[in-house]
């Protein structure tokens, strides 16, 4: 590309650097962006997000944080690939209050920025691994209330925690079955009927009261018309 007289944009160098860092060449990748910088390529905030991320899965915490100031020291806004894989370093780390922090920053930015059930479920493990499991109630209380509805992630690591974690242990029918009737009165009917989904693929059938509740809004035609077309975009896309 260089020898046909085509410089590499801010897309091309950042497409590049992803590509090294999912092979394992976490070298090479820092190598491009120092060559972008002295190319006077002036990296944008998805050049950032990319290193952050990478970085922050190859366990250089240190050189992310480095990178995340830079990003900020020329005025650019962390967007939310940036802020959950911060967090996520932060929290393999073992500074999960520092997490935390960062995540109660990001409440207070744009939509962009706003924290979505990836950095949520991050955190959410992160308590639970340290045994915090009432402050990781908490933050699924927060996340239900932001709008973000529990996907399958969400209810494995509160499964596993549920079974592994209390004595006596349990096997976690009773919390999705409450946590499907919670979604129905915030009128999140797809977000309910999700986790009845994972309810029945893991064998812990819901309440005939809550079947009652969530099965009638589920066969309302718009209802029944989205979730055909999910069942379609699932078996062709």
């Amino acid at each position: 590309m260089v020898n046909k007289g085509c410089t590499p944009n801010a897309f091309t160098y950042s497409s590049l650097i992803k590509g090294f860092f999912k092979t394992g060449n976490s070298q090479k990748a820092i190598q491009l962006w120092k060559e972008m910088a002295k190319n006077n390529r002036m990296p944008n905030e998805i050049c950032y997000s990319v290193l952050i991320k990478g970085l922050c899965e190859d366990g250089k915490l240190r050189e992310a944080l480095m990178v995340w100031t830079h990003m900020l020291g020329h005025g650019l806004r962390p967007d939310v690939v940036a802020y959950s894989s911060m967090i996520h370093g932060l929290c393999n780390a073992g500074s999960v209050e520092l997490g935390l922090r960062l995540f109660n920053e990001m409440l207070c930015q744009e939509s962009d920025s706003q924290p979505d059930v990836v950095t949520y479920n991050i955190l959410l493990r992160a308590l639970c691994k340290q045994n915090s499991i009432s402050r990781a109630i908490d933050l699924l209380n927060s996340m239900l209330d932001q709008g973000c509805d529990p996907d399958l992630v969400t209810c494995n690591i509160f499964l596993s925690t549920l079974s592994e974690k209390l004595n006596p242990p349990q096997d976690g029918r009773q919390f999705l079955d409450e946590l499907v009737v919670r979604l129905h009165k915030r009128q999140r009917i797809v977000g309910a009927a999700k986790i009845i989904e994972v309810m029945l693929q893991k064998f812990l059938p819901p309440k005939a009261s809550t079947w009652e509740r969530v099965i009638p809004e589920l066969c309302k035609p718009k209802k029944v018309r989205a979730i055909i077309d999910r069942c379609w975009n699932s078996l062709f896309f």
